[in-house]
């Protein structure tokens, strides 16, 4: 009596169910993070829109004028103390 074994075809069909249930997944959220208009979602206004490219300016001026010279800082305090801490001693003989 010929008996087959289906275990290896059992297999085949559970990955290729993953497959496609993954490749539904990513298609869903690509669709989700695509910029389309959502039910329940407004269009924004030119006005809107002004206000917000006026807050980025402002918020990437802020970034120019705080952050910026705070990592100056931090640079120069690191080679400071780089610099005290390996320079040559008075004292030091070779």
């Amino acid at each position: 009596m010929l008996t087959t074994d289906n275990s290896d075809n059992d297999v085949d069909v559970v990955a290729w169910k993953y497959f496609f249930f993954f490749v539904l997944l990513y298609f869903y959220f690509l669709v989700l993070s695509s910029n389309m208009a959502r039910p329940g979602k407004t269009k924004e206004s030119s006005k809107e829109k002004k206000l917000r490219r006026k807050e980025f300016a402002e918020t990437q001026k802020q970034v120019k004028t705080i952050v910026v010279p705070g990592l100056i800082a931090i640079a120069i305090f690191i080679m400071a103390y780089v610099y005290i801490k390996t320079r040559p001693r008075d004292g030091f003989i070779d």
